[in-house]
């Protein structure tokens, strides 16, 4: 009561390990298997475990602001166990419905998915690779790809093959037509 915490933590902008999502069952697509294997890369380990130390040198670098500087969530634990307990994610996923023109991609650059007549994504799943920063520009953008898409009438052409114009649509130009 009364005494100031501080919390840290360590982040990898481009972790190695690749989790996935799948269905159990075609029949009920909410039960889903995801595996996100945060830790499954050593190297991933080694960067976060890293980042961890170092926040923990700073804390111990000023002992009278911080009375604990390491104080760790659950009894006895090194920081290894730490991590490995409660390690999470950045709640930015990308790339479950990734974007591009190879055979691997789900969706097209015009943002059809591939296969399934009549079915557009536009949203963060399309990001092929995981930003190192937030993806709220990024979706932003994705969305105004989609609205181009559907103002310039792309959305509606079979023949479009991604392409899009990239020049904004204001009000002016929708009431002139």
């Amino acid at each position: 009561p009364g005494a100031h915490t501080a919390a840290g933590g360590s982040r990898y902008g481009y972790p190695e390990g690749r989790g996935s999502v799948r269905l159990r069952s075609a029949d009920d697509p909410r039960d889903a298997i995801v595996d996100p294997k945060y830790l499954a890369s050593e190297n991933d380990l080694a960067v976060i475990l890293e980042g961890m130390q170092k926040i923990i040198d700073v804390a111990r670098a000023a002992p009278d602001t911080f009375a604990d500087p390491v104080a760790f969530p659950h009894a006895n634990s090194t920081l290894r166990d730490t991590l490995e307990r409660t390690a999470m994610t950045y709640f930015h996923p990308v790339g479950t419905a990734r974007m591009g023109d190879d055979a691997t991609s789900v969706v097209g650059y015009d943002l059809k998915v591939k296969g399934v007549a009549g079915l557009r994504v536009a949203d963060a799943s399309i990001i092929p690779v995981i930003p190192n920063a937030n993806t709220n520009a990024a979706a932003m953008l994705i969305g105004y790809h989609a609205a181009d898409l559907v103002l310039t009438g792309e959305a509606d052409d079979d023949d479009a093959h991604g392409r899009c114009s990239t020049r904004h649509r204001g009000a002016a130009d929708t009431q002139a037509e």
